[in-house]
């Protein structure tokens, strides 16, 4: 049986770039070249049929290099589109909205270019960015959102820029010049034909966030290992989807406190940048109040309408004496008369019964231990409830990777989602193929009995993810709500040991579709090393251990689709 992870599948979900003009008819031409030799040479047929070989398996690959190098390699072209889209023009790469059109042309390391509609730009450090308009925008070493508004009668992309009503330019990182006008990260301004660039009001909903957690081994390790709760922490800063202008920081306490990430942009974390578990080995201590007043100082520097500090640990200090509580005391007076607000989600080993030290003060509290770090920080954020959402999971059902634990895990998570009214659910499987294990339906409806029992997957063989995720995103792309998730659970392997274009291009779909993916790494005894399923999830999950470790990670991250 074929190996083959498309095989059988109906691809209409993945998009292929266009070719250019004359492209088919080329190839078109070149066969029928091809057939007159031929049938003029009938007498060499075998000599033909060798030369024929060799001539289609190259030109076989001269269109797959054009196809896999387009546009990336072409020095100009043009983009309509009626659905979000993502594209690389070099190095540069470009987030068009719906509707956006842009015309370009490369010249060296500057990229020129005309645009209608609204697109995210990605500019890196080398790079020059050029767009015309009633006041050109520059920008390199940038992450900037620009709209390009066009007078009424304006149909399509063209040299003319005064037929431009307005640009605006709101900066994500990094800086870019509307016009003479300089605007910074996280500032906005608007040209207009005829008169000066404005910079737009900020709103009040910007946020500064500053994550305040603890360094020492024995909180993070958790009963287990270090890694599951770094990979925690990193995936609330990298997931959060905050106002624009709003930043991110962390903090990091054991015995001191330490700045961990310096604030920058929310959308700007890369999801790496507290380091590798082996920089938390042999610290110990937990010096609570020190962190939580360096947070203090971090976010009072932030300029937002809400500054917000968060801890998060088992909200004990070191100290358990009476100084201790008067210091913290006395941080959270510092905190009010800067305008900072102080919240805990405590995250914990089972509880001795004897409050926290954050307890015992009354500080805002959650309890979230066993729970998502994200959902919670969420709700302390006081960020609004999402939308009606189409949520599905793809995961594996192979006999010696299905356990108890996780299949219950999964189960009571799926179970217990509370999603928003009018929210909807269904699963897909699989193990040697794929197939839909619970069609859509209420999400309220759904019951944890209807995955089975683990002995319906003992003689489930292989792991065809691709499959799995292929009949995920055509099933997503029937739904109709405003939010789609998509939750892929397995060990990270598919039957096919290279799948990385097949994902590659999935992971661009998902995107054009608006579809978010969540990926869970779960390795089961039979597991190899590594995940080939990065490109659907940079910052995915990973389960160290067996158990509970596994079933906390799957629980974590169906909590965070709510």
């Amino acid at each position: 049986m074929s190996e083959h992870p498309l095989e059988n599948i109906d691809l209409g979900v993945v998009a292929a770039p266009r070719a250019p003009v004359g492209f088919a008819d080329g190839v078109l031409a070149r066969f029928a070249t091809t057939e007159a030799a031929i049938a003029v040479e009938k007498q060499r047929r075998a000599r033909r049929a060798t030369w024929m070989i060799g001539g289609a398996v190259a030109a076989i690959a001269a269109v797959l290099a054009l196809v896999l190098a387009w546009p990336r390699d072409r020095a100009a072209g043009s983009i309509s589109t009626d659905e979000p889209r993502t594209v690389a023009l070099g190095d540069v790469r470009a987030e068009l909205a719906a509707h956006a059109q842009i015309e370009w042309r490369r010249e060296g390391t500057t990229l020129r270019v005309e645009q209608r509609g609204t697109v995210t730009w990605n500019v890196p450090a080398g790079q020059h960015l050029h767009i015309t308009g009633a006041a050109p925008v520059d920008a390199t070493n940038a992450t900037l959102r620009v709209e390009v508004q066009m007078n009424a009668d304006r149909k399509t992309v063209g040299s003319a820029a005064a037929m431009v009503a307005a640009v605006t330019v709101a900066v994500l990182a990094g800086k870019a010049t509307l016009g003479d006008h300089t605007v910074d990260a996280g500032k906005a301004a608007m040209a207009t034909p005829g008169k000066q660039v404005m910079d737009l009001v900020q709103t009040d909903d910007r946020v500064a966030i500053v994550l305040v957690y603890p360094a020492n081994e024995a909180w993070l390790a958790g009963g287990h290992s270090i890694g599951p709760r770094i990979q925690d922490i990193e995936h609330v800063l990298s997931h959060l989807d905050l106002p624009l202008g709003s930043t991110v920081g962390a903090v990091m306490y054991a015995n001191g406190a330490d700045s961990a990430v310096q604030p920058k942009p929310s959308g700007t974390y890369r999801g790496d940048e507290l380091g590798a578990p082996a920089r938390y080995h042999d610290k110990h201590g937990s010096d609570l109040v020190a962190g939580i007043q360096a947070g203090v100082d971090m976010a009072s520097t932030q300029h937002a309408g809400r500054r917000l500090v968060v801890v998060v640990g088992d909200g004990n200090d070191t100290d358990r004496t009476d100084a201790a509580k008067a210091s913290l005391l006395k941080t959270m007076a510092d905190a009010e008369q800067r305008h900072v607000t102080v919240k805990a989600v405590l995250v914990r080993e089972p509880s001795s019964g004897k409050p926290s030290l954050i307890e015992a003060v009354g500080l805002d509290s959650t309890d979230a231990t066993n729970r998502s770090l994200l959902y919670y920080l969420r709700a302390e954020i006081g960020l609004p409830p999402p939308q009606r959402t189409s949520a599905l999971v793809v995961y594996a059902g192979r006999g010696t990777w299905m356990t108890k634990d996780l299949l219950d895990a999964l189960g009571a998570g799926l179970e217990g989602l509370q999603l928003p009214p009018g929210s909807e659910l269904a699963a897909v499987e699989y193990s040697t193929g794929a197939t839909i294990r619970v069609p859509w339906e209420p999400a309220p409806a759904f019951k944890a009995a209807q995955l089975g029992d683990v002995t319906d997957y003992a003689d489930h063989l292989g792991s065809d993810v691709v499959q799995g995720v292929v009949m995920g995103l055509a099933e997503l792309s029937k739904q109709t709500l405003p939010r789609k998730t998509l939750v892929v659970v397995g060990d990270g392997n598919d039957t096919n040991k290279d799948p990385g274009l097949a994902l590659g291009e999935l992971a661009d779909q998902a995107k054009r579709l608006g579809i978010v993916v969540h990926v869970i790494n779960v390795r089961g005894p039979d597991s190899p090393e590594g995940s080939v399923l990065g490109p659907l999830d940079p910052h995915p999950v990973t389960a160290a251990g067996t158990g509970p470790a596994q079933a906390s990670a799957v629980r974590s991250i169906l909590d965070a689709i709510r």
